[in-house]
């Protein structure tokens, strides 16, 4: 059978060549499913809690972006094994976000390490950036 053959028939039945979108393994569907139900709820609740209040809703999420040293092939001498000098470091930069699903309003900043200590700087600056923060109650 002809190599080309497999990739006719893939076509044919109107399959493409993709990559596949990256699942954490921990995530569980149900939970999602769980807290996408109650989330309104939630708010609710803090609604009446405080209902001089304006509730504000935001969504916290933190990313590492950096250089790891990787060995990519090279050509040599059938017989010889090359060498390749590499000092193993890693060189990372962590983004921290905050959105406001409502008006897609977006604040971030960058930090070069992920700590305690950083974390709390970026959440002072996030509470400076917010409008009347003082005024303000956080959960």
């Amino acid at each position: 059978v002809w190599n080309q053959r497999g990739w006719d028939y893939l076509k044919k039945s109107r399959s493409s060549w993709q990559s596949p979108r990256p699942q954490n393994k921990k995530g569980d569907k149900l939970e999602q499913e769980i807290f996408k139900a109650n989330f309104p709820l939630k708010v609710q609740q803090l609604e009446q809690k405080y209902p001089e209040a304006k509730i504000d809703v935001w969504f916290f999420d933190e990313h590492r972006v950096g250089l790891k040293p990787r060995l990519r092939k090279v050509w040599s001498k059938i017989g010889e094994r090359p060498r390749a000098l590499v000092q193993h470091r890693y060189e990372w930069l962590y983004v921290y976000g905050f959105v406001k699903p409502q008006t897609g309003e977006t604040l971030w900043d960058l930090i070069p390490r992920g700590n305690t200590k950083w974390l709390n700087q970026v959440l002072s600056k996030f509470c400076s950036g917010c409008r009347n923060f003082r005024k303000k109650k956080f959960c």
